[in-house]
């Protein structure tokens, strides 16, 4: 028997990763999930990323690499995303 995590339950995990990240700050980030996979829209600020040395884009994928690895989640993309 599979365990199959639902997408509502993903979307709930995601968030709260985001949230954790204090460099950044994703209330106007929109998360949907079909099946697995994840689809992030809309605006995502990046506060301290340029302090550290980290651009926006090197912060986008960090935080990709970290969903990919949350359970149930299959692939992630970043569709009409900006960042700021």
């Amino acid at each position: 028997m599979s365990y199959r995590v639902n997408d509502r339950a993903i979307v709930m995990d995601v968030r709260r990763e985001i949230v954790r990240r204090q460099s950044i700050d994703g209330s106007t980030l929109n998360v949907h999930c079909i099946n697995g996979v994840v689809e992030l829209s809309g605006t995502l600020r990046v506060a301290a990323a340029a302090g550290r040395g980290v651009s926006g884009k090197d912060e986008i994928e960090q935080i990709k690499e970290i969903i990919m690895r949350l359970p149930g989640v299959r692939d992630v993309i970043d569709r009409y995303l900006r960042i700021l």
